[in-house]
């Protein structure tokens, strides 16, 4: 049924709101266009590729089901009952092309009222509370961005974020070459020429991507290494990790035959040390030591974990977890789009305890972080990682539950 209501410009201007550029103008316009009859249906028919938990529950109690709800919705949204609904009925649908429907909820609930987009998110929380805008930190710290070491054979190290495009080492047979983008490649010598090993580490507060000998890529996250041959063999191809990466493994043959790549997990500090040998080619291992466990996610293809004597293969969709001192393979079916949305620029989470997002805050915008106190308290939603740490932190204060102060390179958490 037509609206009336230009799509394209709501799309538009809904973007514009997400990134802050909106304009008073513009705020009067999306006021006017969100009042017209038929906007509680517009959201569906613009293009934003709406997911939802249950397909069938997607507006079943939502107050956008209806035109006249969803008029009554902002024509009252002084009404703390009537935004505390809105928030919450409409928190089964995750995303909407990279703006969570909460958010989207939320940000129109305050422009409708004359005020400022102030979140991204939506939180989950009792119904009996009421998010409350507290002011951002003063100090601050930027995210992370495309920095590493590499140590070459013999030892010595480049500090690759600073090294001129083209080439900058040459190791074994191997010509090491920083490319335009900032990524990192190799172009391979004479086969049975000399072959060494090399170690990308990514710190605290960065990422790097590489592309190994045999054309496999790598993205590797914060706090992440990498050690690797500049030569792979016709028989394996073999490298091993700490920390987080995803990789999309090139097919290599040798006489007629695949060459099989292996995934080494380092087993420091009581992390299980496993293997990953790899069928097919898209998939994400998160192995940081101090959480203790080993995810490895497929995304397409099949891989083999192997840990302990016992082998189990995952499918598309599945991730396979190792815990520290446990000897089973447990293995689940996850939302590989929140799995690999760090190399995305995004940090997702869903029900996510925020023990475990400050250890992804800490080691992306390079801080410690300290709990005064134990914590209960989950998140759902996405946030992009380019965020400066103190608007990320104010977002997640938003929820009432938690506060946040930044002191001398440290994030202390303080339930309330």
């Amino acid at each position: 049924m037509k609206t009336g209501i230009d799509a394209d410009r709501l799309q538009l201007l809904l973007e514009r709101m997400y990134t802050g550029e909106l304009n008073r103008s513009e705020e009067q316009e999306l006021r006017e266009l969100m009042l017209q009859p038929g906007a509680g249906k517009i959201l569906s028919a613009v293009d934003i590729n709406m997911r939802s938990i249950d397909e069938e529950e997607r507006f079943s109690d939502s107050p956008f089901n209806s035109d006249a709800g969803f008029a009554a919705l902002f024509q009252n949204a002084q009404s703390k009952e009537i935004a505390e609904h809105a928030i919450h009925t409409t928190a089964k649908v995750k995303s909407i092309r990279g703006f969570s429907w909460l958010w989207v909820a939320a940000a129109l609930l305050a422009v409708l009222v004359g005020g400022p987009a102030v979140y991204k998110m939506y939180i989950r929380k009792p119904a009996d509370t009421v998010a409350s805008v507290k002011p951002a930190p003063v100090s601050d710290f930027a995210p992370g961005s495309n920095k590493a070491w590499l140590t070459l054979g013999n030892g010595s190290k480049i500090l690759l974020d600073t090294a001129k495009n083209g080439a900058i080492a040459t190791d074994g047979s191997s010509q090491v070459i920083k490319q335009r983008d900032g990524q990192l490649a190799y172009q391979q010598g004479n086969a049975g020429g000399a072959n060494t090993f090399n170690t990308l580490e990514v710190p605290k507060g960065g990422q790097y991507k590489l592309t190994l000998p045999d054309g496999t890529q790598v993205w590797l996250n914060s706090a992440s290494s990498l050690r690797y041959p500049t030569q792979f063999g016709n028989d394996n191809r073999e490298v091993t990790l700490t920390g987080e990466a995803y990789f999309e493994v090139a097919h290599v043959t040798a006489a007629g035959k695949r060459v099989p790549f292996h995934v080494k997990i380092t087993g420091a500090n009581g992390l299980p040390q496993d293997e990953v040998e790899v069928l097919g080619t898209h998939f994400n291992i998160k192995a940081y030591a101090e959480e203790g466990l080993v995810k490895t996610s497929l995304l397409e293809g099949s891989v083999k974990v192997n840990h302990q004597g016992i082998t189990k293969v995952i499918t598309p969709g599945e991730q396979a977890v190792v815990s520290a001192g446990k000897k089973d393979i447990r293995v689940s079916e996850e939302d590989m789009s929140e799995v690999t949305a760090w190399k995305q620029g995004m940090f997702a989470f869903n029900e996510t305890p925020i023990q475990e997002i400050m250890a992804q805050v800490g080691r992306w915008y390079n801080v410690e972080v300290e709990f005064q106190a134990p914590v209960s308290l989950d998140f759902t939603g996405t946030l992009n990682r380019d965020l400066p740490v103190s608007r990320l932190l104010h977002l997640l204060d938003l929820t009432g539950k938690v506060k946040f102060t930044l002191v001398e390179g440290k994030v202390i958490v303080t339930p309330l």
